[in-house]
């Protein structure tokens, strides 16, 4: 889990100082997301580019800021950005769900054929 922490009063505005955390918004002071992740391509070597950025202000985009006399978030999640390099393509994994259904299908495929050759069908 990534956060980042606002220091109050900074720049001429009164406000608390807060935290914002990646993940669920039920996290953070005004219950929204406040990280953007993007894939930016791949690099060089095939491996992903990562960017994952912070919205350092609260409230909905151009709506109040509930932390005080602070302007109204623009939700451009670019105030604190971090870039990762050579993150591995994300790889499908079957669910269990998947898996058992797999599973039930083989097994009544067996019992059909184990059925058939006891009725001394083909």
């Amino acid at each position: 889990m990534f956060s980042i922490f606002i220091a109050a009063n900074q720049g001429g505005f009164t406000y608390p100082a807060y935290t914002v955390f990646t993940g669920a918004g039920t996290r953070n002071p005004d219950g929204l997301t406040h990280v953007n992740i993007t894939n930016d391509g791949l690099a060089l070597d095939g491996t992903q580019l990562v960017d994952v950025g912070f919205e350092d202000l609260l409230g909905p985009a151009g709506g109040p800021n509930p932390s005080g006399n602070l302007p109204p978030s623009d939700r451009d999640f670019n105030d604190t950005v971090y870039r990762y390099y050579g993150v591995e393509p994300a790889r499908q994994t079957p669910e269990p769900a998947s898996l058992l259904l797999l599973g039930l299908g083989l097994v009544g495929l067996s019992s059909g054929m184990a059925w058939r050759q006891r009725r001394g069908g083909r």
